[in-house]
């Protein structure tokens, strides 16, 4: 979900993976004191940093593969 670098809901998310939406939203904040999400907390959505996303691209080739 996060490897299109848009910004997607923590409902959306919590919802797909079956989290507890609090327990999202703890994570979403370490990850983001990490800088490997970038965490709106008005909107409650976030996106992959851009020095993170070649994870995901190099994931999604890898799997293509």
């Amino acid at each position: 979900m996060l490897r299109d670098s848009r910004w997607h809901s923590l409902n959306e998310i919590a919802q797909i993976i079956n989290v507890e939406y609090g327990k999202l939203i703890e994570v979403a904040r370490l990850l983001a004191k990490a800088n490997i999400i970038q965490f709106d907390e008005k909107l409650n959505s976030v996106r992959i940093s851009e020095d993170w996303a070649f994870l995901i691209e190099d994931s999604c080739n890898k799997i293509s593969q």
